[in-house]
């Protein structure tokens, strides 16, 4: 007896170590420093739910939901990873040097993005200080544009109307090891601390009705992306003060919200499929978008 318990256990050890190879080895990060994206499309057996509006493998868990709040329609993905690495940036053509401008979508597609939101339009603006997947391409803060800075753990920074100083100290007095993978100018910041914010500047055009979009950080690796009906005629859509406070309503535990390009920019694009559009819809240059990194 003594002898087949021991055999048991030896058996239950090498089934614990294989296991604990095959989930090790099923998790392969992205590499930080490259535009390159996500090797592994989306596959069709990791929707759930009768609308197909979540998605869920060993490294990723999407949930898509549609719903009015305070009269307007509104898309918010919630979007949770298991490493920094998934968070990733993507522009049109691959270039961050000239002005050709594509569909969401076919970015989105192009890195096998799960789920991402349109970007701050970097190629039509020539300021603000840029950083994509580690690469620094600008240094032209204008001082009138808030910044997010995006870190290799994932994690957000915002800073209100920075000049180049600004964000130069700001980034040297990172706790040691955190470096800027990414970066948007566009703005403003919604929320910040878990508190709802004013826009500092007259640039956002702030009492505007618009199509809004947002990117959210709501814990460690966890976020959001919120869009907000609207036209570019200003008869349907939403003012900046009352977006941010909508953010706040509709995801109480919301630490910051960042503004990215709206109106006729504004997408959000679920697998293969732009979840919102409207008259004024218009090519982009770039996304922020989330990608899988379980392997086969």
């Amino acid at each position: 007896m003594k002898k087949l318990n021991h055999w048991i256990a030896l058996l239950l050890g090498v089934i614990l170590l294989f296991s604990a190879s095959i989930a090790s080895a099923s998790i392969t990060p992205l590499p930080l420093d490259s535009d390159v994206g996500a090797t592994h499309p989306w596959k069709k057996e990791n929707r759930l739910g009768e609308d197909k509006l979540e998605y869920k493998d060993e490294s990723i868990h999407v949930k898509v939901e549609r719903f009015r709040h305070n009269g307007l329609k509104y898309i918010v993905a919630y979007v949770d990873i298991v490493d920094p690495s998934q968070i990733r940036t993507a522009a049109s053509y691959g270039t961050y040097d000239d002005h050709r401008y594509v569909k969401t979508k076919i970015i989105a597609k192009s890195v096998n993005s799960i789920v991402c939101v349109n970007g701050d339009f970097f190629k039509y603006n020539d300021f603000g200080y840029l950083v994509r997947q580690c690469q620094l391409l600008r240094e032209r803060p204008d001082a009138e544009h808030d910044v997010l800075l995006i870190d290799n753990m994932g994690d957000f920074h915002v800073l209100t109307l920075p000049t180049l100083d600004d964000i130069n100290q700001y980034i040297a007095n990172m706790e040691e090891g955190r470096f800027v993978v990414n970066s948007f100018n566009f703005g403003p910041i919604l929320i910040q601390d878990g508190v709802v914010l004013e826009p500092e500047t007259k640039f956002y055009q702030s009492t505007k009705k618009q199509q809004r979009v947002a990117i959210v950080q709501r814990g460690p690796l966890s976020y959001a992306i919120v869009q907000a009906d609207g036209k570019t005629d200003s008869t349907v859509g939403i003012n900046l003060k009352k977006f941010a406070v909508a953010i706040k309503e509709i995801i109480p535990d919301a630490q910051i919200a960042y503004n990215l390009d709206g109106g006729g920019s504004a997408h959000v694009v679920y697998l293969d499929k732009t979840l919102n559009s409207n008259s004024s819809s218009r090519s982009i240059c770039d996304i922020l978008y989330f990608a899988s990194i379980a392997d086969e």
